[in-house]
């Protein structure tokens, strides 16, 4: 399991809470914005990440895209590092993907649209963003 390649530092707005992923820089080449206001936990998980790599940066000179990295350079396998991670929180045999549906949940809960929290979690069509959700759409 290879992290996504355009994980790269988001815009974190400071005054409305929000991250930007610009045009170019994602999976499908679609900026987005995502709402970190409404998960205090993952906005404090950024910004302590963000400012661990700010410290970086400065002692090393250099620039690191990558939001979560080891040392600077880009993580280019997590299987064993995710699997400890699930064995450890009591779920062992999770994927990353299975965590998506969570995701809009929390999102919903947290005042966004479902609309959004499914574009922002990246299923592309309504048959794909139900099945996610255990909704079945028909034609």
């Amino acid at each position: 399991m290879a992290p996504s390649g355009g994980c790269h530092s988001p815009s974190v707005g400071s005054c409305d809470g929000a991250g930007r992923l610009e045009p170019q820089t994602t999976k499908n080449d679609e900026g987005r914005s995502f709402p970190f206001a409404v998960l205090p936990r993952f906005e404090a998980v950024l910004r302590k990440q963000r400012a661990m790599t700010t410290k970086l940066e400065r002692e090393t000179g250099r620039v690191i895209r990558p939001v979560f990295h080891r040392d600077g350079e880009p993580i280019k396998e997590l299987r064993g590092t995710w699997k400890t991670a699930c064995n450890t929180a009591g779920l062992p045999g999770r994927i990353v993907h299975d965590f998506r549906r969570t995701a809009v949940r929390n999102l919903e809960r947290g005042g966004v649209p479902r609309s959004v929290a499914m574009k922002l979690t990246g299923p592309t069509s309504a048959r794909r963003a139900g099945k996610m959700m255990g909704i079945v759409v028909t034609r």
